[in-house]
């Protein structure tokens, strides 16, 4: 969904609570990227784990 900030750092951070690794966090963001394009990319890297 495009423009919406608040779910993907939601899903980030679920993804992380229910086991996910640091290194498969990318990974789905990566497809997120290839599959919504470049606002994709955008929302992908404000939200990528520190």
């Amino acid at each position: 969904m495009v423009g919406a900030k608040a779910y993907i750092a939601y899903h980030v951070r679920d993804a992380l609570a229910a086991g996910a690794t640091r290194p498969e966090v990318p990974e789905a963001l990566g497809v997120a990227v290839m599959m919504g394009g470049g606002p994709a990319a955008m929302y992908a890297c404000v939200h990528w784990p520190r």
